[in-house]
């Protein structure tokens, strides 16, 4: 994947309120990067938010101010690392180094029946394995 590429990745993935997907993949590029403390900051930001959400223990509306200024940090970060880009091939040799289909479709269940999704398979009690 080339720089130009992952940017546009995490745009669209934050553009479609995909925040883990995008904060998975650029911990992915960040590893070895100062720009790592800032991302897990937000990384902590939104797990919190969400926390309190699901709690019941924060308002809609600031409960969407808050992840509103999860998305802009990200973004400040994208920005960041397109800027630092240009200075320092390492982040274009760690941006190539990420496989296109790296971020898998995540699926969620819900239910009391079998699941079978590929090769895939689960049954009532969670039980998952993976048939080759």
């Amino acid at each position: 994947m080339d720089l130009k590429n992952f940017i546009d990745r995490i745009f669209h993935l934050i553009g479609n309120d995909k925040l883990d997907e995008a904060i998975k993949e650029m911990g992915a590029l960040l590893s070895n990067s100062d720009l790592l403390n800032d991302l897990t900051l937000q990384k902590a930001r939104y797990k919190a938010i969400n926390k309190q959400i699901r709690n019941g223990l924060v308002n809609l509306e600031d409960a969407n101010l808050e992840l509103n200024r999860v998305r802009y940090a990200l973004i400040d970060i994208v920005r960041d690392i397109e800027e630092s880009s240009e200075h320092d091939e390492k982040i274009n040799a760690e941006v190539k180094n990420i496989p296109e289909d790296f971020a898998q479709t995540s699926i969620n269940v819900t239910g009391d029946k079998n699941i079978v999704i590929g090769n895939i398979t689960s049954d009532r009690d969670s039980n998952i394995s993976i048939n080759q």
